[in-house]
């Protein structure tokens, strides 16, 4: 191996120096961070269970149920004007008969709305077994 001379030598020990010295500046903290379990889906979905739940000890008491069919209707016309009525039950990690999971299902006094969370991926979940399991 070939010797170093003393320049580069105190160049390299510089340049050490300045790397010690360097913070990797902290990330913002989300509330996602403070989730359960560390997967993408999994807390995703557990906070929304969290805050959908109104006995929940959040204190929004439907706050966020009404956000929540707010923005389906307003991302869907279809169900723009339907009324959902007040929730009646709620549930996640739902197995189905095919062993399929279902992330989270919310009924109201209307509708069963099935919820499939993607983060980061394509939708490739067994829609049919999931409305197979809804009826």
């Amino acid at each position: 191996m070939a010797e170093l001379d003393d320049k580069e030598l105190q160049r390299y020990e510089n340049l050490l120096l300045k790397v010690q010295q360097y913070q990797i500046p902290e990330r913002e903290v989300t509330f996602f961070d403070s989730a359960f379990r560390k997967h993408h889906e999994n807390p995703t979905t557990e906070l929304l269970a969290f805050f959908l739940n109104m006995n929940a000890p959040h204190s929004l008491h439907d706050t966020f149920y009404k956000g929540f069919i707010k923005s389906i209707q307003d991302s869907n016309t279809e169900y723009r004007n339907f009324e959902f009525g007040h929730m009646q039950d709620l549930g996640y990690e739902e197995i189905t008969e095919n062993f399929k999971r279902i992330d989270l299902w919310v009924e109201t006094e209307k509708a069963l709305i099935i919820v499939e969370v993607k983060i980061g991926h394509i939708q490739n979940n067994p829609v049919d077994d999931y409305k197979e399991w809804a009826e």
